[in-house]
C-alpha cells in the first residue's frame, strides 16, 4: 500500500496503485474492519470507501463506522413516534401510572401528538421539528374549535418529554429532541384581593344566601375550596 496511514478510531487510508475506468477519479481507499461485537450476521465485516482526497475518504470512512455503531446500538432504526409511543403506553405506564393518569396521557397522544409527529421515525425527531409543534399547538385550533392554553401545551411537552427519554434509555435514540425546545410559558394571572371594607360589604349582602355559612369558613380558616366540599355539614 501506498502512502497508508492509520485513521483515529481504528481503520486504514492508503493511495490506490491502479485506477479502473469506474473508480477513475477514486484516488484514494479506506478501508475499516468491523469489530467483532458490532457485526451483524448476514453483513460484510469490511467497510471500503472511496475518495479524490485523503480528507474526503476519511470524513467518508467516519461517516461509515457511525452508521455501523448507530444500527447496532438502535434495536430498530425504522421505529416510528407513533409505534413507540403505543409501546410506551402499554408496556411502561400501564402499570406505573394511575388509570385516570393514563386516560389523560393517552387523549393527548391520540388527539395531538400522533396526528402530527407519528409518521415520524424516532431518530429523524429534531429539536425544531418539536418546537415547531408545541408552537402550533398553542397557536392553532383543537378539536373542539379553541386555542390550546399555555399549561396543555406544557402538558403535551411534558408527555412527550417523558416518553422520548425513556427511548433514549431502551436506546431507541442517542438524544432526547425535546431537551432542545422551550416550552410556552405560563401565564400567572394576578389575583385582585379584597380589602377590609370591600370584604364587610360582600358578607353583608351574602348574609342570606344559601352558602353564607361556606364563605365564612372560607374567609376564616383560608381553607381550599376542595377541603371545604370535603367535610360533612
Amino acid at each position: 500500500m501506498k502512502n497508508s496511514r492509520n485513521v483515529k478510531g481504528g481503520g486504514t487510508i492508503y493511495q490506490r496503485k491502479t485506477v479502473d475506468a469506474e473508480l477513475k477519479k477514486k484516488k484514494y481507499c479506506g478501508q475499516w474492519t468491523v469489530p467483532p461485537e458490532l457485526r451483524i450476521t448476514g453483513k460484510s465485516n469490511r467497510i471500503t470507501v472511496y475518495g479524490q482526497t485523503k480528507s474526503e475518504v476519511a470524513e467518508k470512512l467516519e461517516k461509515a463506522k457511525k452508521s455501523v455503531i448507530d444500527n447496532r446500538n438502535n434495536p430498530d432504526a425504522n421505529m416510528t413516534l407513533e409505534q413507540w409511543l403505543t409501546e410506551w403506553m402499554n408496556h411502561f405506564m400501564k402499570s406505573s401510572v394511575r388509570t385516570k393518569t393514563w386516560q389523560s396521557y393517552e387523549s393527548l397522544i391520540e388527539c395531538h401528538i400522533k396526528p402530527m409527529l407519528g409518521h415520524y421515525k424516532l431518530t429523524q425527531l429534531h429539536p425544531t421539528i418539536v418546537q415547531n409543534f408545541l408552537a402550533e399547538k398553542q397557536s392553532g385550533k383543537n378539536s373542539r374549535g379553541r386555542c390550546l392554553s399555555a399549561r396543555t401545551v406544557r402538558y403535551l411537552y411534558s408527555v412527550l418529554s417523558k416518553s422520548l427519554k425513556q427511548a433514549v434509555f431502551c436506546r431507541y435514540i442517542r438524544e432526547n429532541p425535546t431537551l432542545g425546545t422551550v416550552p410556552p410559558k405560563m401565564n400567572c394571572n394576578q389575583v385582585q384581593l379584597l380589602n377590609g371594607e370591600e370584604i364587610g360589604v360582600f358578607f353583608r349582602e351574602a348574609r342570606n344566601e344559601r352558602f353564607y355559612a361556606v364563605f365564612l369558613l372560607a374567609y376564616a380558616s383560608g381553607m381550599r375550596r376542595g377541603e371545604i366540599i370535603g367535610l360533612k355539614w
